[in-house]
């Protein structure tokens, strides 16, 4: 994730849900249920007479509504389209500051707004089941909140002024822009805080067409440092009016001029840099919360398509789907930490990253021994309000002793995570070493002083313990029916297996600690994270309303799980494929700022040219070289047969291009100096004169009818696509030992020089025009043609073929 700001806001957010378990806790003994967790207010978790109603007695609901069908589930479905799949596929791009963020919002705001109207249609032809229910309130309360994120987004996208902040800018200088903007937007603003931006890297990348046989293509990935460039200015304070000054003169001339966008620009511009700041984070907290507050929507849908919780139910509704919902946020982050998240912390079973003036920053153990500790310190109050004024009972003191065990349990693990208090542990062996300070130690002596690898480490079980008898005494706790007891024996046998696997994956980590950086993957955390995350759902249909429910539709406590057990399978999937997601998106706008950096560090009317390698200005002549042979061509056309001179030099040119195709990669070697810019000119020059050029030749030695035309015109777009796609997968091609590609797929353009040379011999022998090989095929049909055209056609399906594959030198 992003440094400390994301797991910050994430702590907080935790809080927050967690803090409303005692409001909850506080109000659960009216359907007389033995809250399981013990953690709630003493209820008991009999049915009682409740449970035992008649179809006749049981409310209508939703669920059972015959009308609109079509409707409501036509409604569920864009919800969950929109809300579980689009949404967090969105917040992973704004998280890594993609340039498609805004356009996947806005779809998410069109599937949403379809999901509304369904809905808002549905309500009006239905009758109201569920009067003031909060499903309503709650949709139109996260869909303004998605509304003003995304209308943040666009203000700062069309400003070109959302950028780090203060603290985003500790990390050695990292430049990362709130949403991608173009460079010339930046640029202005760049010049004034250039100090605060260090230029630290330039980037080298290739094109690679298989003329560089050392290397995977023409450039290398090598980083070279760069300079910084301190400003005349660095240090100088700007005024807000001088800011908003600078926020107009960075607007798109277009956009000055253009209705909606020009209104929206002016805005931006009247708005200082410390309300940017407060809209940096607001967006920011929204896309660390718009998750939780989605799916507690999706959640009161539930409630709502089901008519559970009405009334005083509410109470025992709200203490066991906030603490499910707890616990399914939990099983979500234990995934997050096995994929990767919150590495930079090293909360991803990794060794945390070194970085210049770290900070403390907690465990993930700690983070969960504190949620723990607050969680029973605060219901520890609660546990005989629904009896207040009555006698203590047992099932009161059961449910003390509970929240005593989190609240002892949460202490411990937060003294166990502590390092001052490990090293006062350790006072007696320490204090014995230094009572001889004059002894001799042999070096094997020494090595026995260093700490065991294992201190590098957090293991502490503590938090998994807890959950661990959580589980077994849900597992075993007796309730008012079968298939209460059932489902409660489910997540707490859920949720004790979980915390066996974290126990596996500390054992792991005991006898080989991670040593990288990067995260360790425990699988045992696979297991750990799907029990959590089954088992939270699983809690959360074991409150009265929904067994009674259950009861009444026939429903075995089997189908809950069966199905809960498909849905969470489908789910780590999908979490997994938007970290990955994040990850890519991360990857590609990383390069995109890197050559954003290497294109604006200098300035004035020639910085561009300034900008250029020297291996970037070979590549240019790469592309002289096609386009002299283009205009050789066209000369020899307007002079016919007499300036065959000019024939031979559009042939001539082209291998003069191959060499400097080739040089330039071996130039950018030899500097260790070349840009992304220089990859995407060697394409362009490559497609000039390896596509365009021969082509070109072709025309002229005869090649002219319609059929020829399009066959012509096919091989260059070939070699079109041929270029565009190894840009985009060189990285996936599979590497040898030195990371150099094992072999092209499909043939490099530069081998067009085979029919290069074919027609030189055409040239030389005579054979052009009227006496080209194979003559004509359809003579006077619209389908005449030159049968040799097929050669430039099948040329240009080896270059595309994915089949294809040629070794490298």
């Amino acid at each position: 994730m992003t440094p400390i700001t994301t797991s910050a806001i994430s702590f907080l957010a935790g809080v927050a849900v967690l803090g409303l378990v005692p409001v909850a806790l506080g109000h659960g003994n009216d359907m007389e249920m033995d809250m399981e967790m013990g953690m709630g207010t003493g209820m008991n978790m009999s049915m009682g007479t409740g449970m035992n109603t008649t179809a006749d007695s049981y409310p209508p609901t939703y669920f059972a509504l015959e009308d609109h069908r079509a409707a409501i589930f036509g409604h569920i479905s864009l919800m969950v389209l929109a809300w579980v799949f689009m949404l967090p596929a969105a917040v992973m791009l704004s998280l890594a500051r993609s340039r498609y963020t805004l356009a996947l919002q806005f779809v998410f705001v069109v599937t949403n707004a379809s999901g509304v109207l369904v809905g808002t249609i549905y309500n009006a032809n239905t009758p109201d089941l569920y009067p003031n229910n909060a499903h309503h309130k709650l949709g139109w309360l996260v869909t303004w909140v998605v509304l003003v994120q995304i209308g943040i987004g666009l203000l700062g996208r069309i400003a070109g002024t959302l950028k780090n902040n203060a603290g985003q800018l500790q990390h050695g200088g990292e430049r990362q822009s709130f949403i991608p903007v173009s460079t010339a937007a930046l640029e202005e603003h760049e010049r004034n805080d250039e100090s605060r931006f260090p230029k630290f890297f330039r980037l080298s990348n290739d094109s690679g067409q298989g003329t560089e046989p050392n290397t995977e293509s023409l450039r290398s990935h090598s980083l070279s440092s760069g300079p910084p460039s301190p400003h005349p200015d660095a240090g100088k304070e700007y005024e807000d009016d001088q800011e908003d000054d600078d926020l107009e003169a960075r607007l798109p001339a277009s956009a000055r001029r253009r209705g909606l966008y020009a209104l929206a620009g002016k805005i931006a511009c009247k708005l200082s840099t410390r309300t940017w700041k407060v809209m940096l984070f607001t967006y920011n907290f929204i896309d660390r919360t718009i998750l939780i507050l989605g799916f507690i929507a999706l959640s009161t849908g539930v409630v709502t398509f089901g008519r559970f919780f009405e009334g005083r139910e509410i109470f025992n509704g709200l203490a066991h789907w906030i603490k499910g919902g707890v616990f399914f946020w939990l099983g979500i982050l234990t995934l997050g930490r096995w994929a990767g998240c919150f590495g930079e912390l090293g909360w991803a079973w990794n060794i945390r990253p070194r970085t210049v003036g770290q900070k403390w920053r907690p465990s993930s153990e700690f983070v969960e021994s504190a949620l723990i500790f607050i969680y029973g310190s605060t219901n520890i109050f609660l546990e005989h309000i629904s009896n207040w004024g009555s006698e203590w009972s047992a099932h009161d003191l059961e449910h003390i002793s509970i929240t005593v065990l989190f609240i002892g349990g949460g202490l411990c693990g937060m003294l166990i995570e502590s390092t001052r208090i490990r090293d006062l542990l350790n006072t007696t062996v320490t204090e014995a070493t230094h009572s001889y300070p004059e002894h001799a130690y042999s070096d094997e002596e020494r090595d026995e002083l260093l700490p065991p690898r294992q201190y590098s480490f957090s293991m502490n079980p503590i938090p998994a313990l807890v959950i661990l008898l959580l589980g077994i005494m849900m597992g075993s706790h007796t309730q008012g029916s079968m298939i209460s007891s059932m489902v409660h024996k489910q997540w707490g046998d859920l949720f004790a297996g979980a915390s066996l696997a974290r126990g596996l994956t500390y054992v792991i980590m005991y006898l080989k600690p991670p040593q990288s950086i990067l995260p360790s993957r425990p699988p045992t955390e696979l297991l750990t994270a799907f029990g959590l995350i089954t088992g939270g759902i699983i809690f959360m249909a074991s409150s009265a309303d929904t067994i009674r429910g259950m009861i009444h539709y026939r429903l075995d406590a089997m189908f809950m799980y069966t199905v809960t057990m498909g849905l969470v399978g489908l789910l780590m999937a999908w979490v997994i494929v938007c970290i990955a997601l994040k990850g890519w998106a991360l990857r590609k706008e990383a390069a995109q700022d890197k050559q954003r950096v290497i294109l604006s560090s200098d300035t004035g009317h020639f910085s561009l040219i300034r900008a250029l390698h020297l291996a970037d200005l070979i590549t240019e002549l790469n592309g002289l070289c096609g386009i002299m042979s283009i205009f050789s061509s066209m000369r020899y056309l307007l002079d016919g047969d007499s300036s065959l001179g000019n024939l031979y030099a559009a042939l001539g040119l082209l291998p003069l291009g191959l060499f400097f195709d080739f040089m330039d990669g071996k130039v950018a070697r030899w500097r260790k100096k070349s840009s992304m810019m220089g990859q995407e000119l060697d394409s362009l020059a490559d497609l000039i004169s390896f596509g365009v050029s021969p082509a070109v030749v072709a025309f002229a030695i005869g090649l002219r009818t319609p059929v020829d035309h399009l066959c012509l015109a096919f091989f260059v777009l070939c070699g079109l696509t041929r270029l565009a796609r190894f840009n985009v997968t060189v990285a996936s091609i599979p590497k040898d030992g030195t990371g150099k590609s094992q072999y092209f797929e499909g043939t490099p353009i530069p081998t067009t020089l085979a029919l290069d040379m074919l027609m030189g011999w055409w040239a030389w022998s005579g054979q052009i025009h009227d006496a080209i090989p194979g003559g004509v095929v359809f003579a006077g049909s619209a389908f005449e043609l030159h049968p040799v055209v097929l050669l430039f056609v099948l040329h240009g399906c080896a270059m595309t073929s994915r089949t294809i594959h040629i070794p490298k030198p």
